[in-house]
Protein backbone atom coordinates (compact mmCIF):
# COMPACT_ATOMS: atom_id res chain seq x y z
CA UNK A 1 0.00 0.00 0.00
CA UNK A 2 3.32 2.55 -0.54
CA UNK A 3 1.80 5.95 -1.71
CA UNK A 4 3.68 8.52 -3.64
CA UNK A 5 4.46 11.05 -0.65
CA UNK A 6 3.64 14.38 -3.27
CA UNK A 7 0.03 12.76 -3.42
CA UNK A 8 -0.78 12.27 0.22
CA UNK A 9 -2.93 14.59 2.35
CA UNK A 10 -2.84 14.37 5.74
CA UNK A 11 -4.70 15.26 9.19
CA UNK A 12 -4.32 15.16 12.85
CA UNK A 13 -6.42 15.53 15.59
CA UNK A 14 -3.55 17.21 17.51
CA UNK A 15 -4.24 20.28 19.77
CA UNK A 16 -2.85 23.19 19.17
CA UNK A 17 -2.33 25.83 22.23
CA UNK A 18 -5.53 27.31 23.66
CA UNK A 19 -6.03 31.10 21.75
CA UNK A 20 -5.38 34.35 23.96
CA UNK A 21 -8.52 35.78 25.42
CA UNK A 22 -7.51 39.20 25.33
CA UNK A 23 -8.89 39.35 29.12
CA UNK A 24 -12.08 37.83 28.59
CA UNK A 25 -13.13 35.35 31.13
CA UNK A 26 -13.49 32.69 29.52
CA UNK A 27 -15.26 30.94 32.50
CA UNK A 28 -18.07 33.20 31.92
CA UNK A 29 -21.39 31.93 30.21
CA UNK A 30 -22.27 32.21 26.77
CA UNK A 31 -25.88 33.42 25.80
CA UNK A 32 -27.47 31.74 23.22
CA UNK A 33 -27.76 35.44 21.57
CA UNK A 34 -24.30 35.08 21.46
CA UNK A 35 -24.08 31.51 20.37
CA UNK A 36 -26.49 32.47 17.53
CA UNK A 37 -23.74 35.05 16.70
CA UNK A 38 -20.52 33.07 16.53
CA UNK A 39 -22.34 29.89 14.90
CA UNK A 40 -23.63 29.73 11.34
CA UNK A 41 -27.52 28.35 11.01
CA UNK A 42 -26.05 24.99 9.47
CA UNK A 43 -23.70 24.45 12.95
CA UNK A 44 -27.27 25.31 15.28
CA UNK A 45 -28.98 22.92 13.18
CA UNK A 46 -26.21 20.61 14.08
CA UNK A 47 -26.32 21.18 17.61
CA UNK A 48 -29.98 20.66 17.82
CA UNK A 49 -29.67 17.41 16.19
CA UNK A 50 -27.16 16.53 19.01
CA UNK A 51 -29.62 17.29 21.78
CA UNK A 52 -32.53 15.76 19.76
CA UNK A 53 -30.41 12.70 19.57
CA UNK A 54 -29.63 12.57 23.37
CA UNK A 55 -33.26 13.34 24.31
CA UNK A 56 -33.90 9.94 22.74
CA UNK A 57 -31.20 7.86 23.86
CA UNK A 58 -32.54 6.79 26.78
CA UNK A 59 -36.21 5.20 25.13
CA UNK A 60 -33.77 3.89 22.34
CA UNK A 61 -31.45 2.36 24.98
CA UNK A 62 -34.68 0.54 27.17
CA UNK A 63 -36.22 -0.89 23.79
CA UNK A 64 -32.74 -1.91 22.56
CA UNK A 65 -31.91 -3.78 25.76
CA UNK A 66 -35.51 -5.54 25.77
CA UNK A 67 -34.93 -6.53 22.37
CA UNK A 68 -31.02 -8.04 23.56
CA UNK A 69 -32.44 -9.92 26.22
CA UNK A 70 -34.97 -11.79 24.31
CA UNK A 71 -31.38 -12.32 21.44
CA UNK A 72 -29.35 -13.28 24.42
CA UNK A 73 -31.68 -15.84 25.89
CA UNK A 74 -32.68 -17.27 22.61
CA UNK A 75 -28.83 -17.47 21.24
CA UNK A 76 -28.59 -19.51 24.99
CA UNK A 77 -30.84 -22.23 24.10
CA UNK A 78 -29.91 -22.60 21.10
CA UNK A 79 -26.23 -23.15 22.21
CA UNK A 80 -27.49 -25.70 25.04
CA UNK A 81 -29.55 -27.75 22.36
CA UNK A 82 -26.39 -28.05 19.95
CA UNK A 83 -23.94 -30.36 20.76
CA UNK A 84 -20.42 -28.57 22.32
CA UNK A 85 -18.36 -29.09 18.93
CA UNK A 86 -21.36 -27.87 16.57
CA UNK A 87 -20.16 -25.63 14.04
CA UNK A 88 -22.82 -23.29 14.71
CA UNK A 89 -21.65 -22.81 18.51
CA UNK A 90 -19.14 -20.50 16.54
CA UNK A 91 -21.61 -18.58 15.07
CA UNK A 92 -23.98 -17.83 18.63
CA UNK A 93 -20.71 -17.18 20.41
CA UNK A 94 -20.50 -14.24 17.97
CA UNK A 95 -23.81 -13.10 18.29
CA UNK A 96 -23.22 -13.71 21.87
CA UNK A 97 -20.19 -10.93 21.79
CA UNK A 98 -22.32 -8.82 19.73
CA UNK A 99 -25.37 -8.83 21.45
CA UNK A 100 -22.77 -7.56 25.03
CA UNK A 101 -21.24 -4.64 22.81
CA UNK A 102 -24.57 -3.39 21.45
CA UNK A 103 -25.41 -3.51 25.15
CA UNK A 104 -22.91 -1.65 26.34
CA UNK A 105 -22.53 0.96 23.56
CA UNK A 106 -26.30 1.67 24.24
CA UNK A 107 -25.58 2.42 27.72
CA UNK A 108 -22.68 4.78 26.65
CA UNK A 109 -24.96 6.38 24.63
CA UNK A 110 -26.85 7.69 27.85
CA UNK A 111 -23.41 8.70 29.40
CA UNK A 112 -22.38 10.02 26.08
CA UNK A 113 -22.45 13.74 26.62
CA UNK A 114 -20.55 13.74 30.02
CA UNK A 115 -17.35 13.89 30.70
CA UNK A 116 -15.33 11.08 32.30
CA UNK A 117 -12.22 9.09 32.52
CA UNK A 118 -12.59 5.81 30.51
CA UNK A 119 -13.47 2.48 32.46
CA UNK A 120 -9.33 1.08 32.34
CA UNK A 121 -8.50 -2.17 33.10
CA UNK A 122 -5.51 -3.86 31.61
CA UNK A 123 -5.99 -5.80 28.00
CA UNK A 124 -4.00 -7.51 25.42
CA UNK A 125 -4.16 -5.21 22.27
CA UNK A 126 -3.18 -8.11 20.41
CA UNK A 127 -6.88 -9.95 20.95
CA UNK A 128 -8.69 -6.50 20.84
CA UNK A 129 -7.51 -6.32 17.64
CA UNK A 130 -8.36 -10.17 16.22
CA UNK A 131 -11.98 -10.06 17.95
CA UNK A 132 -12.29 -6.05 15.94
CA UNK A 133 -11.69 -8.39 12.92
CA UNK A 134 -13.20 -11.61 13.31
CA UNK A 135 -16.75 -9.04 13.88
CA UNK A 136 -16.05 -7.85 10.42
CA UNK A 137 -15.28 -10.98 8.58
CA UNK A 138 -18.69 -11.51 7.14
CA UNK A 139 -18.38 -8.04 5.50
CA UNK A 140 -14.92 -8.61 4.37
CA UNK A 141 -16.34 -12.32 3.11
CA UNK A 142 -19.05 -10.78 1.28
CA UNK A 143 -17.23 -8.24 -0.70
CA UNK A 144 -13.98 -10.45 -1.39
CA UNK A 145 -11.76 -8.41 0.69
CA UNK A 146 -8.61 -9.58 1.85
CA UNK A 147 -7.53 -8.61 5.32
CA UNK A 148 -3.74 -8.28 6.61
CA UNK A 149 -3.09 -8.56 9.64
CA UNK A 150 0.63 -7.46 11.48
CA UNK A 151 0.37 -7.65 15.37
CA UNK A 152 3.48 -9.04 17.10
CA UNK A 153 2.87 -10.80 19.75
CA UNK A 154 5.27 -9.07 22.32
CA UNK A 155 3.44 -5.74 21.73
CA UNK A 156 3.05 -5.02 25.86
CA UNK A 157 -0.39 -4.90 27.44
CA UNK A 158 -1.99 -1.64 28.13
CA UNK A 159 -4.54 0.09 30.40
CA UNK A 160 -7.71 0.92 28.00
CA UNK A 161 -11.57 0.70 28.09
CA UNK A 162 -11.47 -2.59 26.15
CA UNK A 163 -15.12 -1.91 24.20
CA UNK A 164 -14.39 1.47 23.29
CA UNK A 165 -11.26 0.84 21.74
CA UNK A 166 -12.89 -2.28 20.24
CA UNK A 167 -15.46 -0.15 18.60
CA UNK A 168 -12.96 2.49 17.19
CA UNK A 169 -11.55 -0.27 15.52
CA UNK A 170 -14.34 -1.63 14.20
CA UNK A 171 -15.37 1.95 12.76
CA UNK A 172 -12.30 2.15 11.48
CA UNK A 173 -12.62 -1.25 9.75
CA UNK A 174 -15.76 -0.84 8.49
CA UNK A 175 -14.94 2.61 6.59
CA UNK A 176 -11.89 0.94 5.01
CA UNK A 177 -14.25 -2.24 3.83
CA UNK A 178 -16.66 0.44 1.99
CA UNK A 179 -13.79 2.34 1.10
CA UNK A 180 -12.75 -0.83 -1.00
CA UNK A 181 -15.82 -2.20 -1.69
CA UNK A 182 -16.74 -1.16 -5.55
CA UNK A 183 -12.90 -1.68 -6.37
CA UNK A 184 -10.53 -4.03 -8.29
CA UNK A 185 -7.98 -4.12 -6.01
CA UNK A 186 -9.82 -4.94 -2.22
CA UNK A 187 -7.12 -4.89 0.57
CA UNK A 188 -7.58 -4.37 3.85
CA UNK A 189 -4.68 -4.30 6.40
CA UNK A 190 -4.33 -3.33 10.29
CA UNK A 191 -0.72 -3.32 11.85
CA UNK A 192 0.33 -2.29 15.62
CA UNK A 193 3.76 -1.11 16.60
CA UNK A 194 5.36 -0.19 19.73
CA UNK A 195 7.39 3.25 19.60
CA UNK A 196 8.76 4.91 22.59
CA UNK A 197 5.78 5.18 24.97
CA UNK A 198 3.27 4.46 22.79
CA UNK A 199 1.08 2.06 20.83
CA UNK A 200 0.31 2.91 17.18
CA UNK A 201 -2.66 0.94 15.43
CA UNK A 202 -2.97 1.68 11.78
CA UNK A 203 -5.83 0.44 10.09
CA UNK A 204 -5.60 1.35 5.78
CA UNK A 205 -7.06 0.31 2.85
CA UNK A 206 -6.57 0.52 -1.48
CA UNK A 207 -9.38 2.50 -2.29
CA UNK A 208 -9.24 6.03 -4.20
CA UNK A 209 -8.92 7.98 -1.13
CA UNK A 210 -10.77 10.87 0.63
CA UNK A 211 -11.17 13.97 -1.69
CA UNK A 212 -9.64 17.24 -0.85
CA UNK A 213 -12.21 18.85 0.05
CA UNK A 214 -13.89 16.85 2.21
CA UNK A 215 -10.73 16.04 4.44
CA UNK A 216 -11.00 19.04 7.12
CA UNK A 217 -14.64 17.46 7.66
CA UNK A 218 -14.62 13.60 8.38
CA UNK A 219 -14.50 13.76 11.47
CA UNK A 220 -17.60 16.34 12.11
CA UNK A 221 -21.06 14.78 13.40
CA UNK A 222 -23.27 14.27 10.61
CA UNK A 223 -20.63 14.52 7.78
CA UNK A 224 -20.86 11.51 5.59
CA UNK A 225 -19.81 10.62 1.73
CA UNK A 226 -22.03 7.50 1.86
CA UNK A 227 -25.07 9.51 0.97
CA UNK A 228 -28.60 7.01 2.81
CA UNK A 229 -25.95 4.23 4.12
CA UNK A 230 -23.77 6.94 6.22
CA UNK A 231 -24.68 8.22 9.48
CA UNK A 232 -21.74 10.80 9.53
CA UNK A 233 -20.92 9.82 13.04
CA UNK A 234 -18.73 6.61 12.99
CA UNK A 235 -15.36 9.21 12.78
CA UNK A 236 -16.92 11.39 15.21
CA UNK A 237 -17.47 8.85 18.02
CA UNK A 238 -14.20 7.35 17.15
CA UNK A 239 -12.32 10.79 17.93
CA UNK A 240 -13.91 11.15 21.04
CA UNK A 241 -13.25 7.62 22.25
CA UNK A 242 -9.53 8.10 21.07
CA UNK A 243 -9.22 11.51 22.68
CA UNK A 244 -11.16 10.14 25.74
CA UNK A 245 -7.45 7.65 25.99
CA UNK A 246 -5.45 10.82 25.80
CA UNK A 247 -4.41 9.37 22.27
CA UNK A 248 -4.76 10.88 18.33
CA UNK A 249 -5.84 9.95 15.43
CA UNK A 250 -4.18 10.48 12.19
CA UNK A 251 -5.37 10.24 8.55
CA UNK A 252 -2.89 10.39 5.10
CA UNK A 253 -4.72 9.70 2.12
CA UNK A 254 -3.94 9.93 -1.21
CA UNK A 255 -5.50 7.84 -4.49
CA UNK A 256 -3.60 4.40 -3.57
CA UNK A 257 -5.79 4.52 -0.07
CA UNK A 258 -6.01 5.69 2.63
CA UNK A 259 -4.60 5.29 6.15
CA UNK A 260 -5.95 6.16 9.72
CA UNK A 261 -3.24 6.15 12.48
CA UNK A 262 -4.48 5.72 16.18
CA UNK A 263 -1.53 6.76 18.36
CA UNK A 264 -2.10 5.86 22.37
CA UNK A 265 0.15 6.35 25.37
CA UNK A 266 1.42 3.33 27.12
CA UNK A 267 -0.05 4.98 30.98
CA UNK A 268 -1.45 3.46 33.80
CA UNK A 269 -4.44 4.98 35.76
CA UNK A 270 -2.13 7.09 38.32
CA UNK A 271 -0.44 8.33 34.83
CA UNK A 272 2.98 5.79 35.44
CA UNK A 273 3.88 4.27 32.34
CA UNK A 274 3.12 0.82 32.39
CA UNK A 275 5.36 -1.87 31.93
CA UNK A 276 5.04 -5.85 31.08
Amino acid sequence: MTKNPTEILSMSTKRGPAPETSGVDSALPVGAAVLENLLSREDMLHILRLVTIGQLAASFAHEVNNALSLIDGSVMLAREALPSDHPVQANLAVISRCGKQIDDMSKRMLAFGRTRSAREQTYDIQEVVYEAVELMQPHFRCNNIAVRMEVPSWIPKMRVERWQILQALVNLLRNACDAVAKTSRREVSISVVHERQEIRMAVADTGSGIQPQSLPLIFDPFFTTKGDRGTGLGLYVTRKIIEDHHGTIEVQTGPEGTTFTISLPLLQGNGETYSP
